[in-house]
């Protein structure tokens, strides 16, 4: 066979290496390019012959000494036994001679003399076979799957000087690697390698192979000597090992190092929490509401330090000093690391004891390591037995700590000082004589592990870790540390919490934690992972990881998933690998700061790919044990390396790895010695060994790690020999109970069983893997009865399920028949999906058995959180009411409309006057006549109506209005009524009477008068509030705002709602002091205490009440944290009460003038244009030919409304210069100064801007008018409607793109105090719709933050997504469906086309606005006279108001079927036709009608009936109170659906500049609150309900009756109006009677669940213990009959929402 080629082969896909063997004197290497990648390598050849042809001696000769050299190299890479075969003239086999003990000292020359002989010896026609097959099975007999754990797989070496007797392919169908000696004419002969690259990377074969190659080089010149002094490790080879493979940081800075931990808290204080340390948080435990700031925390723990000092300073103690050792027996909390950190303080060392953990087990580790004291809890000392040190109890000692002087403080850093060297902590692991060990831990190799992952993580002061770990588990320090040397805050999760995965997820979510590490195995339960989308950095060790975990895990983009390793001798973690979906789980390479290697029994260096023990190196390795020298001798040996200062101990791991060639990483192949890891706890085997061989009966025994069980978590199992005595009456119990005593439980076994045998390899060593799996169960006789009633068989069953292969009974304990806590989670994960969603994890532990769990669960069954099962009835309208309401409806909205005739605008009217005046109709026939003579006129009429309308307008809203609100419905108090009511009518025609939208151009938010204002409609509004709100007027009377009050723009106060056709009218009550952000809802019933804060996208709950002082954040809304304080220094405040900045009166006066001044100002410049625009038309449809004329206006309208657009925002630019000339700068201000009241007039112009301009938003003009408005703008920048933004203060780079009503830098005030920061969004970046973006927030390139997101902290990082309130991290899944040249870069002719679409569309609104007015007052029937009067002008300007709108309407609709036809599912990319066509009848309609005619009629049923004109499909009886539904054929709404004002019906969004369209559909009696938003895609099942402020993501479909609130939505309880009539009335009576009265009123089919109710169940025989909320889920039966089954009181079989996804693809 020669090197060119190669047969076809049995793998897939086959690579080889060629070494030619000859003479040269230069090694040379060449590098092939064919498909079997060979790699040549010339080097010398030394023959046993000496002899270079190639005749038959010689080439035998060459066999000889290339087998020779292939069994040296295997012999010192873990390989010794492999097989030769041999194919000369008929296939042989020959074994290594290096494997026979007599030749250990065997030299190269014995070797080849010896293979010589073999290969000229008789052949063995059946030995290839033989060694073939032996080769495919495992040592335990199996079927080989995977290559043995060597240097390479299983080796073949073949000869060939002949024809093939057997042939390439048959060899490579039985090895894994094969070398092939190629003879060739020319003299030189080859040795090719070759290897299944399906198995081997081309990396690792290239290592091995050069190692091949230079070991020969090696051999050849050196000559004959000892195949063991030979070294297979070429300099190339060591470079890599020691250097190449190592970390990039293999020491770190002295100046770091030569510290303790207690300088770096230190640090931590003064650097890295912004300068306040007292507002920092540096530990949560939500469980019990502890929260510890880093200022607190320190001092509390210099108390624990000084209370030390004079505890022992004056004692006669030895052990009081540097290295003293303190224990700390508790349970994780706040205080545990308060003491911790006191002890470092003190120069000592802790030693953390488990409660957990046997008596007998703590006692001997205080009493090894020589305590001097221990810290617990008062209820905790008994169980302690240790007369070596006192007591102290640190719930009783606070006082007493509390009360140490600050002299005794001062000196708790002087005279003990810790020093690097000294002990830092001890840990006691599991030790192979039955007793554990101790740890020494030194404070540099703790700091050198902290500054090590300081450099691995971004961890900064807005990070949450969480503190999951066991103090007494190493793992703890790192928790510990990434909060306390970094200033972020720890989170404390309780062990309950962490085994049940639902409470997992909701506490990582609930408490945004960001880091969190655990082992694997705790991860993998937690499906699907998306619900942990949270999480920053995942981290994971203690136990091999699964490669789905990975997979689930690290897919997340931006998510950083490190695979840890590392025992406690090297202080908790030594190599880490960034793990990666696909690619292969290893523990990686050295952390920062430390040296790994693999050595062998002889500790030598092993080359790659050999295995061997791990060895690590540096200053992070431990002391070594406490009081057990001999073992420390044994383990910590010094480094035989080259390596830097700090490196010259080394610690023996025992466990068996690898380096893998092709990555640089190591692999860990399992344990040299019996130990093993199990939940993250290392265990020595032969400790459990020796305690249970102490047990009477037990011969032996053996313990094993089962961790290959098919559908089993691993678990520990002990095998037992034992008497016949003992073996007639085998009790798993027994020996339970005896092991439960002395070891700690994660270290009892799961399962006991006998066997009659130990096994043993042919060694005579233990072979634990052919340890028979467990049996069933034997057990005791008298475990109990089989399960009876029906609770008791749904546990049974629950139980099989997570126990596989036991089959328990009632009185058998969990734990005792192979429960543990993964399968506890497990447990309570099943019953929860039958509905029991309060049973929680303690209770397994509290009724561990059968019986106690059913009756349990029978306790629950009758208290679970009330759900319905049927809506409520309603009242539903006759043809007859409807009628009236259409008809009284309609003539309110006439109404308002005359009232806009008579004093909302004058400009028709005022027109009539000018058209029907003698001298202007004889100037106009004489145009060539005085035209300044008309022009003086005219501006002084014009500015004089402009004078008139404002004032006629502020009567209407100051005096009409009120009277108007107080005739028709006087005082507004707390009800609840049908929208079918008369009081509903009569509500609604006050509400569309004072809705009108005229108040913010008579008023600018944010000003004094806006409070008065309110004061007139009856709310109760304190001194110096600052209301931007724009909330209804007409139920101000349920407002109650306090003194000092801050109510932010686009904020919701929720005193009426309508769900479910019922309007609920309820007061909310906001307290002194407390501010309401942007975009924030405040449901009806909601109470906000004194000195609050609530943030943006926040929703706070009808029955929420927000304690005084406290910050709220999300939806739902929930405590988060204190509310900031004002921030007054460096303001000018000219009145400072109670913490408050306030306005004098002189203030408010002189800013009420002036602001009426600028509004007159603004209005007459920006809407003159449009008076004379309409006045010309009309002038020329008068006196000129009307087709004619008709033919003029239609193309010179559009160009006349573009020119007047220009000339509008040149005039808000110069009224932007006059308020912002520079933009504005950071800083901290207040409300009395002037830049509070120009931020103020800057918002209105900006609205201003929003109403003339609406469809330049979203087009291509916009980033010119932000650039004018003062925000600096990048190239290629996409922006819609965003609100609240400050000039200057504002950036958007290249490419980025803001979705429609951002709100960007709102104002957060604080008791008159308020902070302008800079907010950035970078290149490509997005930000979703309804987002707020608070300031200073950076949005990094190609972040992105999803619609109705808000971070409260933090920024988005690039390349990230983030959405909710508050924003998550999530992955982003949007794939790009369009390239850049529709998107991101379009071509010319693309930008052209979307110039003209887009001017088109920026001047239709008011090109149609302005020519359906003309056109209205042509076609009126009346022509004008000159006699005219008052009335008959107010006739003829209210005749066309009428007409012009209807005009509108039908306009639009015919544009809407001719342009976009029927919207259907589609995605356009930004740059197309598609998007340009539907964004322009979307403003068409916004601008033309929905602000306006639209407006009107929200909440009737023309609203309805218009919406359908343009395709949407909505049923009878629907109360829509928004405007908000896009394409309107994607809609599909069902009947008695109640959608509130802005909620948003959301069928279109941009993803990746495409914009993807789809249907959505929202069944009957659906009610969707204030801010709602539901998704296309997504079903909104019947009788559901979305509270304010609620996400329906994309996709997301729930069962009937369900109620939910939240971005994203979650599950809640019902709202009280879906409860059944009288249910609450019976709820809070409680009494059995009050129960069967309504149960007993409710109609047959409302009173047992359609799928369980037996026939023969009658009200009349409920018990009276039970509860209304089970008959809400149909738990209220009667006793089953005899025959009917057995039916339970309890639907064992509904379904819990619990556990719904959300797949979330952020807009």
């Amino acid at each position: 066979m020669s090197a060119a080629a190669t047969e076809k082969t049995a793998w897939d896909d086959t690579s080889a290496f060629t070494f030619p063997l000859d003479f040269p004197k230069q090694k040379k290497r060449e590098v092939g390019c064919g498909s079997e990648k060979k790699v040549s390598f010339a080097v010398p050849f030394w023959a046993h012959s000496g002899k270079n042809s190639a005749d038959d001696g010689d080439y035998t000769d060459q066999c000889a000494f290339a087998a020779g050299m292939i069994f040296a190299m295997l012999s010192h890479c873990g390989g010794s036994e492999a097989v030769l075969v041999v194919d000369s003239t008929l296939p042989r086999a020959v074994a290594s001679p290096l494997a026979r003990p007599e030749n250990d000292d065997m030299t190269v020359k014995a070797l080849v003399d010896y293979l010589n002989r073999e290969f000229r010896s008789d052949s063995d026609v059946e030995a290839l076979p033989r060694m073939i097959a032996a080769q495919r099975i495992d040592e335990d007999g199996r079927q080989r799957q995977k290559p043995r754990q060597a240097l390479v797989g299983t080796i073949a070496l073949c000869f060939t000087n002949t024809a093939h007797s057997v042939s390439i392919d048959t060899m490579l169908a039985g090895f894994d690697v094969c070398f092939v000696l190629d003879p060739s004419t020319t003299g030189v002969n080859h040795l090719i390698m070759y290897y299944n690259s399906k198995m081997f990377a081309a990396a690792s074969a290239q290592v091995w192979s050069g190692m091949v190659s230079d070991f020969i080089a090696a051999v050849a010149s050196s000559g004959a000597g000892k195949v063991d002094d030979l070294n297979p490790i070429n300099p190339r080879v060591e470079s890599l090992l020691l250097r190449e493979w190592q970390s990039d940081e293999l020491s770190l800075p002295k100046e770091e190092t030569n510290r303790t931990l207690t300088d770096l808290f230190m640090e931590t204080i003064e650097r890295r929490c912004n300068g306040a340390p007292e507002a920092q948080v540096a530990i949560m435990d939500p469980d019990k509401g502890v929260k510890w700031s880093y200022r607190e925390l320190d001092t509390r723990s210099t108390q624990i330090a000084a209370f030390l000092h004079r505890e022992f300073r004056a004692t006669a103690d030895a052990r009081w000093g540097v290295d003293a050792t303190v224990g700390i027996f508790m349970p994780r909390c706040a205080e545990f690391f308060c003491i911790l950190l006191g002890i470092h303080k003190a120069g000592g060392a802790y030693l953390s004891l488990d409660p957990e953990f046997p008596p007998e087990r703590v006692d001997y580790a205080l009493s090894d390591s020589n305590a001097l004291c221990v810290f617990t809890f008062a209820n905790m000392i008994s169980k302690l037995k240790y007369t070596g040190g006192p007591m102290f109890a640190i719930d009783q000692l606070w006082d007493a700590v509390g009360s140490v002087s600050d002299a005794d403080c001062q000196e708790v850093f002087s005279p003990l000082r810790a020093k690097p060297e000294s002990p830092c902590y001890l840990i006691y692991t599991s030790g192979s004589t039955g007793k554990p060990k101790g740890v020494l831990i030194e404070h540099r190799s703790a700091l050198t592990f902290v500054l090590s992952e300081k450099r691995m993580f971004r961890v900064d002061n807005t990070s949450r870790v969480m503190q999951g770990f066991s103090t007494s588990f190493d793992a703890s320090v790192e928790e510990i540390w990434l909060a306390f040397g970094n200033g972020a805050t720890m989170v404390i999760i309780q062990k309950s919490v962490m085994a049940v995965p639902d409470a997992l997820v909701r506490f990582v979510n609930d408490n945004n934690v960001t880091i969190f590490s655990a082992a694997p195995t705790l991860f993998a339960s937690v499906k699907p992972a998306s619900l942990l989308d949270r999480l920053e950095v995942v981290v994971v060790g203690g136990e091999a990881c699964n490669q789905d975990v990975v997979n689930d895990y690290s897919a997340r983009p931006g998510r950083v998933m490190i695979n840890s390793y590392g025992p406690t001798e090297a202080t908790v973690a030594c190599t880490w690998d960034v793990c990666s979906p696909g690619r292969a789980v290893n523990i990686g390479r050295a952390q920062p700061g430390y040296f790994a290697c693999v050595l062998g029994p002889d500790n030598e260096l092993l080359p790659p790919g050999t295995p061997g023990e791990l060895v690590i190196a540096g200053p992070g390795v431990a002391r070594g044990y406490v009081n057990r020298d001999d073992l420390t001798a044994e383990k910590f040996l010094p480094c035989p390396f080259p390596l830097p200062e700090g490196f010259e101990r080394m610690y023996k791991t025992g466990d068996l790895v690898r380096w893998k060639p092709d990555v640089g990483r190591i692999e860990c192949l399992g344990r040299i010695d019996a130990q093993v890891k199990l939940r993250g706890f290392r265990i020595e085997l032969g400790e459990i060994e020796s305690v249970m061989a102490t047990v009477d009966g037990v011969d032996a025994a053996v313990v094993h790690l089962r961790d290959k069980d098919p559908g089993q978590l691993p678990y520990l199992c002990g095998y037992v020999l034992c008497s016949a005595s003992f073996a007639a009456n085998f009790d798993e119990a027994k020996i339970r109970a005896v092991l439960q005593k002395q070891l700690p439980g994660y270290m009892v076994p799961a399962r006991l069983c006998m066997i009659q045998e130990i096994p043993r390899a042919p060694t005579g060593k233990l072979d634990r893997k052919q340890l028979p799996p467990p049996p069933p169960l034997v057990r005791s006789k008298d475990s109990g009865p089989a399960p009876s009633s029906r609770m008791e068989q749904l546990v049974f069953k629950e139980w099989c399920s997570v126990l596989r292969g036991v089959t328990p009974t009632t009185n058998e304990n969990f734990f005792d028949v192979g429960g543990q806590s993964m399968l506890a989670g497990r447990l309570v994960s099943a019953f929860r999906r039958h509905g029991f969603d309060e049973f929680n994890f303690q209770d397994v532990y509290a009724s561990p058995t059968i019986q106690k769990m059913a009756a349990r669960l029978e306790v629950l069954a009758k208290s679970r959180v009330a759900q319905l099962r049927e809506l409520p009835d309603r009242d539903e309208p006759t043809a007859l009411i409807k009628f009236g309401f259409l008809v009284w409806q309609l003539a309110v909205v006439a109404a308002s409309i005359l009232v806009t005739c008579l004093i909302g605008t004058g400009y028709i009217m005022y027109f009539f006057y000018l058209m029907r005046t003698e001298w202007v109709q004889a100037y106009l026939r004489d145009r060539a006549g005085r035209s300044t003579a008309f022009l003086w006129p005219l501006t002084v009429c014009f500015l004089s109506l402009q004078c008139f309308t404002y004032f006629a307008q502020a009567l209407y809203m100051w005096l009409l209005c009120p009277l108007l609100k107080w005739l028709f419905l006087g005082t507004v108090r707390e009800t609840t009524v049908s929208v079918w009511s008369f009081y509903f009518l009569r509500y609604w025609t006050v509400r569309a009477l004072t809705n009108f939208p005229i108040w913010t151009a008579l008023i600018v938010p944010g000003t004094p008068a806006v409070s008065l204002l309110y004061r007139m409609y009856g709310a109760a509004i304190g001194r110096s509030c600052v209301l931007q709100t724009g909330c209804r007027l007409v139920d101000a009377d349920l407002w109650s705002v306090g003194d000092d009050c801050y109510i932010s723009d686009h904020c919701w106060i929720g005193t009426s709602e309508v769900i479910d056709s019922m309007l609920l009218l309820r007061h909310v009550v906001i307290r002194n002091g407390s501010s309401v952000y942007s975009r924030a809802v405040l449901r009806g019933g909601a109470t906000v205490g004194d000195n609050c804060v609530i943030t943006p996208l926040t929703l706070v709950g009808s029955k929420d009440v927000v304690g005084d002082g406290e910050l709220w954040s999300g939806s739902p809304g929930h405590r988060t944290g204190m509310a900031p304080r004002p921030i007054l220094s460096g303001s000018s405040v000219t009145a400072l009460i109670s913490g408050s900045v306030r306005q004098t009166t002189s203030h408010k006066v002189i800013w009420g003038i002036l602001q009426v001044l600028f509004l007159l100002t603004l209005q007459t410049l920006i809407y003159g244009p449009y008076f004379l625009s309409f006045v010309l038309g009309c002038y020329a449809l008068q006196y000129g030919t009307p087709w004619w004329t008709l033919l003029v206006l239609v193309p010179c309208t559009p160009l006349i409304v573009a020119a007047v657009l220009i000339y509008q925002h040149l005039i808000l630019f110069l009224f932007r210069l006059i308020v912002f000339p520079t933009g504005a700068r950071e800083g901290n201000y207040a409300i009395d100064q002037g830049i509070f009241e120009r931020k103020l007039l800057f918002d209105q112009l900006h609205r201003t801007s929003l109403a003339v301009a609406h469809p330049m938003y979203a087009s291509m003009f916009c980033k010119y008018y932000l650039k004018a408005m003062g925000v600096k703008c990048g190239d290629n920048v996409e922006c819609s409607n965003l609100h609240s933004f400050t000039p200057g203060l504002v950036s958007f780079g290249s490419g980025c793109f803001i979705a429609d009503f951002v709100g960007v830098n709102p104002l957060f005030v604080i008791r008159g105090s308020f902070t302008f920061q800079q907010v950035e969004v970078e290149d490509r970046a997005f930000v979703g719709n309804g987002a707020v973006l608070r300031p200073g927030m950076l949005i990094e390139r190609n972040g992105l933050l999803g619609l109705s997101s808000y971070m409260p902290a933090g920024n988005v990082e690039a390349n990230r997504t983030y959405a909710g309130s508050p924003a998550i991290h999530m992955p982003r899944n949007v794939k790009a469906a369009f390239g850049d040249d529709c998107t991101y870069n379009p071509s010319t002719s693309l930008v052209v086309q979307r110039f003209f679409w887009e001017l088109f569309r920026c001047t239709s609104p008011a090109t149609v606005t302005l020519f359906s007015g003309i056109i209205a007052f042509y076609l009126y029937p009346m022509r004008l006279s000159p006699a005219w009067g008052f009335r008959e002008l107010l006739v003829a300007s209210y005749g066309i108001l009428l007409i012009a709108p209807i005009i509108d309407i039908l306009l639009i609709v015919l544009l809407k079927w001719i342009i976009i036809g029927r919207h259907r599912k589609e995605e356009y990319p930004l740059h197309s036709t598609g998007v340009w066509r539907s964004e322009f009848i979307l403003d068409l309609l916004t601008v033309t009608i929905s602000h306006t005619v639209l407006n009107m009629f929200r909440g009737t049923q023309v609203l309805p009936a218009i919406f359908r004109m343009l395709g949407a499909k909505i049923g009878a009886n629907c109360y829509l109170d928004t405007v908000y539904l896009p394409e309107m054929d994607l809609i599909r709404v069902g009947n008695n659906c109640s959608i509130n004002d802005s909620a948003t019906l959301q069928t279109h969004l941009f993803e990746d500049r495409v914009m993807k369209c789809d249907a959505l559909e929202i069944r009957d009696r659906v009610y969707i609150g204030q801010f709602g938003i539901v998704l296309y895609e997504s079903v909104a099942p019947r009788g559901c309900t979305y509270a304010p402020l609620t996400l329906l993501m994309k996709g997301e479909q729930s069962q009937e009756l369900r109620h939910y609130h939240g971005v994203f939505a979650k599950l809640c309880s019902p709202p009280d109006i879906m409860y059944p009539k009288g249910f609450l009335a019976a709820a809070a009576d409680g009494s059995a009677v009050a129960l069967q009265a309504f149960a007993a009123s409710q109609p047959a089919s409302m009173r047992a669940p359609r799928s369980m109710a037996p026939p023969s169940s009658k009200l009349r025989d409920v018990k009276p213990h039970v509860s209304l909320s089970m008959w809400l889920r149909g738990t209220l039966d009667a006793e089953p009959d005899e025959d009917d089954g057995g039916h339970s009181p309890v639907d064992i079989t509904a379904a819990s929402d619990m556990g719904r996804r959300h797949d979330v693809v952020p807009a």
